[in-house]
């Protein structure tokens, strides 16, 4: 996931104030390139549903900026019936384990009772009569 992440964060960042000649700072909004790529448009989209708003890339135009609002409005509470069912599916793996290793606990437990008195009866009793 890191690495996606990293080249997410490569593509999306953009100095959107500097000219293509290189390090000219320039507030001129005719100057001001975008890149919008499939990598930006994704981590876009997710910056919006988890309501993180890094705000490196954002729409310019009124209907991109109408479209995110609706976007938002629709996908920040599926995200967090995403995020509320993953955390069940967690959690319902962390309980299922820990029962399975109680369980095997009582196992090894009752195996070791067993052998304890079922080996070593014999030889107390012949101690005792010692």
């Amino acid at each position: 996931l890191r690495p996606l992440l990293r080249i997410l964060s490569k593509t999306h960042e953009y100095d959107d104030r500097f000219t293509e000649n290189g390090q000219l700072w320039n507030d001129a909004e005719d100057d001001m390139t975008t890149r919008w790529s499939f990598a930006a448009a994704v981590l876009y989209a997710l910056t919006v549903i988890t309501s993180t708003g890094y705000d490196h890339v954002t729409p310019t135009t009124d209907p991109g900026r109408i479209f995110t609002v609706f976007f938002g409005l629709i996908g920040i509470p599926l995200m967090f019936i995403t995020a509320a069912d993953i955390g069940k599916f967690l959690s319902e793996i962390v309980i299922r384990s820990y029962a399975k290793l109680l369980e095997f606990w009582h196992f090894i437990a009752s195996t070791v009772e067993l052998l304890r008195t079922n080996m070593f009866d014999g030889e107390i009793d012949s101690v005792d009569s010692l």
